[in-house]
Formats: structure tokens, sequence, C-alpha cells
């Protein structure tokens, strides 16, 4: 069993190409012994994206505070504090923060691909 509190994990921004104001927080992650999820905690600040991006990991998203956009190849669909988003496998993908304070939600990755 593991448990722990999203204040006592480190944050680290998101570095990818086009990121701004984007940061990640690993909750259950490549050091856990977790079986088939990974989970993070992500926080896009006013402004802020997540640009169209494709890689190997499902995502599912819920939204915890904010609203924004998901992105997608062609097009967008506005989400909120509350939405849940279901992304397959290598489907291009990105988030942009719309409103006046930061947008935060869960990602949960299948491991894939570790780098998630």
């Amino acid at each position: 069993m593991i448990i722990g509190h999203v204040r006592d994990v480190e944050k680290d921004e998101v570095g990818a190409n086009g990121c701004l104001g984007a940061a990640s927080q690993w909750l259950l992650g490549p050091k856990d012994d977790v079986p088939h999820f990974h989970m993070r905690y992500v926080t896009v600040a006013p402004g802020g994206v997540i640009p169209l991006h494709s890689h190997g990991p499902i995502h599912q998203l819920f939204i915890v505070k904010g609203q924004g956009t998901v992105l997608f190849e062609g097009g967008e669909t506005p989400i909120e504090a509350g939405s849940f988003v279901y992304m397959p496998s290598s489907r291009i993908h990105g988030t942009r923060n719309t409103g006046g304070e930061s947008l935060e939600f869960v990602c949960c990755v299948n491991k894939l691909d570790e780098k998630g």
C-alpha cells in the first residue's frame, strides 16, 4: 500500500517543446511499484499551454480546478472542474488554460511508456 499527499510531492516543470507554465507531480510513478497505471497531478498556470503532442500511453484526466481546453488534431473542447477526459494511445493532444486561475488535473497513464 502507498499513501501520500500531493503537498509532499516534488513539482517539476513540464519541459516538453513549447510548454508554457505547466508543472507535473508524479503521485504514483516510475519509482513506485504500481502494476498498471501511473498517476500525476498537473498544474497549468493562467495562459499556460501543453501544446499538441503524441506518445504511447493512454491518458485519463479528471479536472480538479479551473477551466481550459483539451486540444486535439482538428479542434479543441472546453473543460472545467468536474470534467473528465479519455485519450486513446498515440492520439495527438494538448491542454490550454483559458481561465484566470490555475488549471489543475489528475492524469493517469498506462505503463506503456515510462516517460508518460
